[in-house]
């Protein structure tokens, strides 16, 4: 009787694991596939809309993988939102991620497109820093950024000149204020 007792006790407990393992993956699969669903929904999103999809993947419990972070990066930049696509990439450098010329360098093109020099010069020493090497995307990004400012082409000579020297943009982006 007792060994009747323990087989049966043994089998409920082994039904009852893998219930809860199966149900484990059920809710594991339902997160990812949320996950996809903002992502994909991010692609096209614009506004509020963005930011919202864009929070709520961050505090997802599926974070975020490299890959998935460079094209939130992309997509959120292309419709100009600079403060989100630079979330992303302090998320990358926060997890100790490699970082992205690809992502960088559409933030220097949104960036560009506002006009917003300063900021665009600070994620070009970022990058230097994250010892990502800009490339002529990067510079030129950079000097669009500055079109139609005061100092504009001392800067940009200042900039190219330290992009060609070993020295990268340091000495350029404190110069011109």
């Amino acid at each position: 009787l007792a060994r009747k007792l323990s087989l049966r006790t043994a089998t409920a407990t082994a039904a009852s694991s893998a219930a809860s393992s199966t149900a484990m993956r059920r809710a594991t699969g339902a997160v990812v596939f949320a996950k996809r669903q903002r992502l994909n929904l991010l692609r096209t999103a614009n506004g509020p809309l963005a930011r919202q999809l864009l929070g709520e993947l961050m505090l997802s419990p599926e974070p975020l993988e490299r890959h998935e972070l460079v094209h939130a990066t992309l997509w959120v930049s292309q419709y100009g939102h600079v403060d989100l696509a630079r979330q992303c990439l302090q998320e990358m450098s926060r997890r100790a991620m490699r970082p992205s010329l690809d992502a960088h360098n559409a933030v220097l093109k949104a960036l560009a497109l506002q006009h917003k020099w300063s900021t665009a010069t600070h994620v070009l020493l970022r990058m230097e820093q994250h010892e990502l090497e800009p490339d002529a995307t990067s510079y030129a990004a950079v000097l669009r950024s500055t079109r139609g400012r005061p100092g504009s082409a001392r800067f940009g000579r200042r900039l190219l000149e330290e992009a060609e020297g070993e020295g990268g943009v340091g000495a350029a982006a404190g110069s011109d204020g």
